[in-house]
């Protein structure tokens, strides 16, 4: 027998940027033993990149640290004061510096080489860092790649490469899209019923028909019997 526990380390991500095309037609999906990051605006602002957060957690995340079991059994509940959103993907765009400085570059070795040219800093370009690489692993990806996170893995993929129609085209192909998370209570509502409410009112619907027929018999009877007399 199976029974289905929440796994925390596998948290379903619904907090997306809709101003991105990265998150097009995406309502969710999972990061499997995600990190969380934070950016840093003040390396951004100096370096005249841009930065954005793709993807958050929900606000009842926590953050577990040092040593920890990744059993469900084991795993211990939070404080309330430790519940926060956290920030899972993050994307910078501009153009990068260079990684050294023009007396840094490693003078050719092989005859025939040419010193490059340095360039201070790059063409415009774009990153995504994610804090899951279990997400690209073959035990969590879809082999055609109709899920929802195989459909972000190959946005990011596009949107880094550029070519944002791409994008739109492969989003009037995706299969998969879960439905809304609802409350305990309702779920508990819709539970009970199915269980007891449909027989309920199935059982009524019957001892009305019984009902109707037992007075049409009587109204019957008694029009015959007038008839009779």
């Amino acid at each position: 027998m199976q029974n289905i526990v929440p796994y925390p380390p596998f948290p379903l991500v619904t907090d997306l940027n809709r101003d991105n095309p990265i998150n097009q037609n995406l309502e969710s999906f999972t990061l499997p033993f995600v990190s969380s990051l934070t950016l840093n605006e003040g390396v951004l602002k100096g370096s005249g990149l841009k930065g954005e957060i793709l993807a958050r957690s929900s606000a009842r995340a926590w953050e577990q640290k040092n040593f920890f079991m990744l059993s469900p059994q084991f795993i211990q509940p939070p404080q309330p004061g430790d519940l926060r959103a956290f920030d899972l993907v993050a994307a910078v765009s501009g153009k990068f510096p260079a990684a050294f400085t023009a007396g840094q570059i490693p003078k050719p070795t092989r005859p025939g080489d040419v010193l490059p040219t340095y360039a201070a800093e790059a063409k415009p370009a774009r990153l995504v860092v994610v804090g899951c690489a279990d997400m690209l692993s073959n035990d969590f990806m879809n082999p055609r790649n109709t899920d929802q996170i195989g459909q972000f893995s190959l946005n990011l993929m596009d949107w880094v490469a550029q070519d944002p129609a791409l994008i739109e085209i492969r989003n009037k192909g995706v299969a998969s899209v879960p439905l809304a998370g609802v409350s305990d209570a309702h779920r508990n509502l819709v539970k009970y019923f199915n269980m007891i409410g449909l027989p309920l009112l199935v059982a009524l619907g019957g001892l009305w028909m019984w009902r109707r027929f037992q007075v049409r018999r009587l109204a019957i009877a008694a029009l015959f019997a007038k008839k009779a007399v």
